[in-house]
């Protein structure tokens, strides 16, 4: 449970980490990685219930630990399949911003996004400038516009990549942990049952 935990953290971290700075351009299909986040960071309080379950021979702490183990896989399986749906609309969302601010920011605000991505533009490259009649910014360009030219990318066609990227490595993790605590909502629910049953055996002895 908490080797899982980690994992979840660790590749929601990255990839919210990543994906932050260009939340302009998907804005409010990103929340994937924060939920295995949380996810992960509930699962350490929860390990603390399975404890004295365990030590105490306690079925009925082992059946809640069970239920809420189930609900969290319940959780995983939609963050999983919200990550693959999010990659069949990511690149029709990102050209739209994409070509909303060449159309009404002049492009000021792909001057992050080029630089780190080395791209220039929307779907149509340095020629979206151009057609706008728009300079070609610095950012396009690796060094400098005139020696070397802008970048041949376009901007979204690396932010759709990196996205996609970023859902596929979140819902393949979501799939393989999920896969595991399910397994472990079985064990846990198979030992509650042996200790409930000992438990009955030792009363009716005792009787």
């Amino acid at each position: 449970l908490l080797m899982s935990a980690v994992a979840m953290i660790a590749v929601g971290s990255h990839w919210h980490g990543r994906l932050s700075p260009y939340s302009n351009f998907y804005t409010g299909r990103l929340g994937t990685p924060i939920i295995l986040i949380v996810m992960g960071v509930l699962s350490f309080p929860l390990a603390l219930l399975l404890v004295p379950g365990l030590r105490r021979d306690n079925y009925r702490a082992l059946y809640v630990f069970a239920g809420i183990l189930a609900c969290m896989v319940a959780c995983e399986i939609g963050c999983a399949v919200a990550s693959f749906e999010y990659r069949h609309v990511i690149g029709a969302a990102v050209r739209s911003v994409v070509l909303r601010d060449l159309d009404g920011c002049q492009g000021t605000g792909l001057d992050f996004a080029q630089r780190t991505l080395a791209c220039c533009g929307g779907p149509n490259g340095s020629h979206d400038y151009r057609a706008r009649g728009l300079p070609i910014p610095p950012s396009c360009c690796p060094h400098g516009c005139q020696r070397y030219g802008a970048h041949r990318a376009s901007c979204d066609y690396r932010l759709e990549g990196l996205f996609n990227r970023a859902m596929i490595d979140v819902g393949a993790t979501a799939i393989a942990l999920l896969c595991i605590r399910f397994m472990g909502v079985l064990l846990v629910c198979w030992q509650a049952q042996r200790v409930s049953a000992d438990n009955a055996l030792v009363y009716t002895v005792n009787q």
